[in-house]
């Protein structure tokens, strides 16, 4: 074996032993402060922002722990633009529906993906926003939030 592919194996299996994932996409914090993913992905995302195709379905999935029992989830999403936020709606009232790797109700400490499907209608104006995403809890709290740094734009 070849000094540069041993040194690609070893990287590859500290990033397996460490859980690096070389998928993972920009994210930030929410303001209300519930927990963040474990990790998001999104093949359209640059490490600064995620483009999202007018026209098209943009897709996603975050893992994360869920920290209390729970029936089900909704997922609540809001747009951020010029410091306003709007909210979307996804067409999902149940994310129990979208989770990869379980089925609600959901206990503690488990670890869980959603995979997102939301459609970019083309009559959207092509602008840099935040999108702020969280899955609430049959109690009302955020199991899970995060804030995408995005920018909806035509595919070339």
């Amino acid at each position: 074996m070849t000094y540069t592919k041993l040194a690609a194996v070893v990287i590859f299996a500290l990033c397996l032993a460490t859980g690096i994932r070389a998928s993972s996409a920009p994210f930030r914090k929410c303001k209300s402060g519930a927990p963040t993913p474990i990790d998001f992905r999104m093949n359209t995302c640059t490490s600064e922002r995620c483009l999202l195709y007018t026209g098209e379905t943009a897709e996603a999935e975050w893992d994360f722990e869920v920290t209390a029992e729970t029936e089900f989830l909704k997922p609540k999403v809001r747009a951020i633009v010029f410091g306003l936020y709007v909210s979307y709606d996804i067409g999902q009232e149940n994310a129990c529906d979208s989770l990869t790797n379980a089925v609600c109700p959901l206990d503690v400490n488990e670890e869980i993906t959603y995979a997102l499907r939301m459609p970019i209608l083309a009559e959207y104006p092509k602008v840099s926003l935040d999108i702020e995403f969280s899955l609430v809890d049959d109690k009302g709290d955020a199991q899970v939030c995060l804030i995408i740094p995005a920018k909806v734009t035509d595919r070339t």
